[in-house]
């Protein structure tokens, strides 16, 4: 008799390397060393790393204000409870 085959084994999943793992943190290095140097070397260059901080971080807080204000308009919490995330799930609304 002819002998049956084994089924193939799952796939496994494909890991991505360590080098593309750790993209972000070198990002986040590179940026850190751009606002030191910026802040660190006199004229000009510290004037627009503390001025590029001013603005980024007037935005962040703008941003901040709309999205409270938005959800408030919404009636939305920007965090819904587990309860409602339960009830979504469930078909209930």
């Amino acid at each position: 008799g002819v002998r049956p085959r084994r089924p193939e084994p799952p796939a496994r999943p494909q890991r991505l390397p360590r080098a593309a793992g750790r993209a972000h943190e070198r990002a986040v290095g590179l940026l850190v060393g751009v606002v030191v140097i910026g802040l660190t070397t006199p004229g000009v260059s510290a004037d627009a790393t503390q001025m590029a901080l001013w603005i980024t971080g007037g935005w962040g807080a703008l941003s901040v204000v709309y999205l409270l204000w938005n959800s408030r308009a919404q009636q939305k919490s920007i965090i819904p409870s587990t309860a409602s995330y339960k009830s979504q799930l469930s078909g209930n609304k």
